[in-house]
């Protein structure tokens, strides 16, 4: 079973596993994902305008990763800028390709 309510900035889409809610406000897309008894994201925000997500934590998540940036494990608080460079500008820009196989 599943279902759709949509309103002009706010669209709710339900599972029986699942409940995804999206708003738009202000050129900012946000995502909230949560099954019937445990919220999986919170708040993830895409500044459409800025071309930047923010992902809000809880008390104690942490964040590992971020591809080769070389910094402390633990990437929580920290802002990670990541892009990609097409192949015709890659000579241009300095970058690390996304995928070595293209």
């Amino acid at each position: 079973m599943w279902g759709v309510d949509a309103q002009p900035d706010k669209v709710t889409f339900s599972t029986s596993a699942a409940i995804l809610n999206l708003s738009l406000e202000d050129e900012v897309l946000s995502l909230e994902l949560r099954t019937r008894d445990k919220l999986l994201i919170d708040s993830w925000e895409v500044d459409v305008g800025e071309r930047v997500a923010r992902i809000g934590l809880q008390n104690g998540e942490r964040v590992y990763g971020f591809g080769d940036k070389r910094a402390a494990m633990d990437q929580r608080g920290q802002k990670s800028i990541s892009s990609i460079a097409t192949r015709s500008r890659a000579s241009q820009i300095k970058a690390t390709r996304a995928c070595p196989f293209t």
